[in-house]
């Protein structure tokens, strides 16, 4: 997929960008110029090399992605049958 200038000047528009057309071609040739790197990867044979995404439970849990108290109320019994009676 080629990356056109109707295109960088879409996605400005939506960034509320001004670009000059210098910029804009200046974009387009680095991000076809990346995409034409990302194509040549994708090309290279990798089926020997093992996966190397992993999880780890190194740092231990993140208690801040446990839930928060702002919705504990959900789980009090009057809550639910509140909303049973609602329907």
């Amino acid at each position: 997929m080629k990356v056109t200038e109707k295109d960088v000047t879409y996605v400005a528009d939506l960034a509320n960008l001004e670009l000059s057309s210098e910029e804009r071609s200046r974009m387009v040739r680095d991000l076809n110029s990346i995409l034409g790197h990302v194509d040549s990867l994708s090309e290279l044979d990798t089926k020997d090399v093992p996966p190397m995404a992993q999880v780890s439970d190194r740092y231990g849990l993140d208690e801040s992605k446990t839930g928060s108290e702002r919705f504990a109320y959900t789980s009090r019994d009057d809550v639910h049958e509140g909303l049973r009676k609602s329907i």
